[in-house]
């Protein structure tokens, strides 16, 4: 179960990836990255990642 989300608006340079995204800490050593679009209360997921992935640290 995920609780607190905390919604974030993409910074411009990502906005590719989805106008919003979120951090979900899965343990000590791994996050994961949800860009999304939402429109009238609906989701569209368009890219996952974690900290762990080749496209990472392009985003730091």
């Amino acid at each position: 179960m995920i609780s607190k989300l905390i919604i974030r608006n993409t910074p411009k340079k990502f906005q590719k990836l989805g106008k919003k995204y979120l951090r979900y800490k899965a343990n000590n050593q791994t996050f994961w990255y949800i860009f999304f679009d939402q429109k009238e209360g609906k989701f569209l997921i368009n890219y996952i990642l974690n900290n762990h992935s080749q496209d990472f640290p392009e985003l730091l």
